[in-house]
This record gives structure tokens, C-alpha cells and sequence, in this order.
């Protein structure tokens, strides 16, 4: 379960099915949910496309054994701490 901080943004939660579709969530909706699909630490505000870093707009797909990283950030606080999960189906 996510740990949430006062003075932090709220920590994202990646949940996966059965069929490799990956969903991010962050119950703080001014939040950007940063990721990466290489278990890279994801780098808020990095989205200059040449780092491994995304901007979560919507759930996607992943391979078998793919290591996801995520931390929200809403500007202003600290970034979340990082979650990572595996996904494997």
C-alpha cells in the first residue's frame, strides 16, 4: 500500500491484468504520474523524449516481466516516493 506524506505529492499505484494492460493511479489529481518501462528511476519533468522517462496519459500494454517505475508530482511539493512493480502474466 502507497505511503502518503504530508508536504509530498501522493505515491501512484500500478496495477496490471492478465492480459499485460497497465493502468497508473495517483489520488492526487493535479499530479503528473512519471514513468519508466526499463526500471529506471523516472525523472519528473523529463519529457524531452531522449531519456527513458513518459507521461502517463492512459493505460498501455507491457510484456511479460516488465519492471515499471512511477512517482506523481504535483509542482509546488515534493515528488512521491517511487513505486515499481513487475508485471507478470
Amino acid at each position: 500500500m502507497p505511503q502518503d506524506y504530508p508536504g509530498r505529492t501522493a505515491q501512484p499505484a500500478t496495477t496490471g491484468d492478465n492480459t499485460g494492460a497497465v493502468t497508473l493511479a495517483c489520488s492526487d489529481g493535479a499530479a503528473a504520474i512519471y514513468y519508466t518501462l526499463d526500471g529506471s528511476m523516472p525523472q519528473p519533468g523529463d519529457t524531452s523524449g531522449t531519456g527513458s522517462t513518459k507521461v502517463y496519459a492512459g493505460s498501455f500494454t507491457v510484456a511479460s516481466g516488465t519492471v515499471i517505475r512511477c512517482l506523481a508530482w504535483n509542482p509546488g511539493i515534493l515528488p512521491s516516493d517511487v513505486d515499481q512493480a513487475t508485471i507478470n502474466y
